[in-house]
């Protein structure tokens, strides 16, 4: 993979980050403690992540969608200028 060092380097990056938030959480939640704040500090109810992911399946009718939609616009410039688009994805799926 070409990115491949690039990759590493973030996923590092991200590690470190999330390790140094969690130190500064332990710290900022002692200090609440100590400073006898916690009786004043409601913490949030814990809510599930936002909207649900679509099915697969309509996930895959979307993206065909957008992809037939995409080939048009594509074989639409492709007349505009004068040339004949090519289908070679409908011919092969014809072939086998």
């Amino acid at each position: 993979m070409a990115y491949e060092h690039v990759l590493k380097m973030l996923v590092g990056g991200l590690e470190n980050t999330a390790s140094d938030f969690e130190k500064l959480a332990r710290l900022l939640n002692l200090r609440v403690q100590f400073r006898g704040m916690n009786k004043r500090f409601i913490p949030a109810e814990y809510r599930p992540p936002g909207p649900r992911y679509p099915k697969k399946e309509e996930s895959a009718s979307k993206a065909a969608a957008s992809a037939s939609t995409i080939a048009n616009a594509y074989a639409s410039a492709v007349k505009y200028f004068g040339a004949e688009p090519s289908f070679t994805c409908r011919a092969r799926s014809r072939q086998l």
